[in-house]
């Protein structure tokens, strides 16, 4: 990078207030209106991602954005079709070993007593073609994918994220974080190939995106587990 790359830093508008409340009034939204998102406000969204800040500076976050409904259609078969194939090998014993083995302890425990439970009734939902729990019939997916050697790969992912969600909410659109996506794209060589991600990259963090279904009249109350300053 050159010198004369670097831009002047503009004067600070925005309020403490003013922040504080973007923050929030903001709430994951998860019914969306059959309303297509204009490509402008994807850009919008996506430029505020990329103002978010690398470990390291390594600049090396990717975006894939979807938001032909075709395609969302298609993605959303194939991740239901997924998480069906787990779940029927987490019910053998032998898989099930082999599962717990290959991600470890911790990830197996979120798996099998987080993951899974709710996830029987979004397939059984889905085949009864009562709604997708799981794109949320979004209009729009924002993917996050980083090299998979790089360190802060995932950090990264998760910052670029929520630098688009804040813009989000400034341009009256609603977003859901979404933990269940990138897993299954990363380990489906189908859908890496449908998605274009390369060998040497994963998907770490998921948005849908869409206009918001309904309006909240109230935000739910947000609190740390604890706050203390080590003396």
């Amino acid at each position: 990078m050159d010198f004369h790359d670097f831009k002047p830093i503009r004067p600070l508008e925005v309020t403490e207030e003013s922040l504080l409340t973007l923050m929030e009034q903001r709430r994951s939204v998860r019914r969306y209106k059959d309303k297509p998102v204009p490509r402008e406000t994807l850009n919008r969204i996506i430029e505020a991602s990329r103002r978010a800040p690398t470990g390291s500076g390594s600049q090396s976050t990717g975006v894939l954005v979807i938001d032909k409904s075709e395609s969302l259609e298609t993605l959303s078969k194939m991740v239901h079709e997924s998480y069906q194939g787990l779940d029927k090998a987490l019910k053998n014993p032998i898989a099930r070993f082999m599962i717990k083995r290959q991600i470890g302890y911790r990830l197996f425990s979120t798996l099998q007593n987080f993951v899974m439970p709710g996830m029987h009734w979004y397939l059984k939902w889905k085949k009864e073609g009562l709604g997708d729990e799981i794109l949320r019939d979004c209009k729009a997916l924002i993917l996050f994918h980083s090299p998979i050697l790089e360190p802060m790969g995932e950090t990264n992912c998760a910052i670029s994220a929520f630098h688009g969600i804040f813009m989000a909410e400034i341009l009256g659109v609603g977003t859901c974080f979404n933990d269940l996506i990138p897993p299954v794209c990363n380990r489906s060589q189908e859908m890496r190939e449908l998605l274009g991600l390369p060998k040497d990259r994963e998907f770490y963090s998921s948005l849908t995106v869409g206009f918001p279904k309904y309006k909240y009249l109230k935000v739910v109350p947000k609190r740390l587990a604890e706050v203390r300053y080590l003396n």
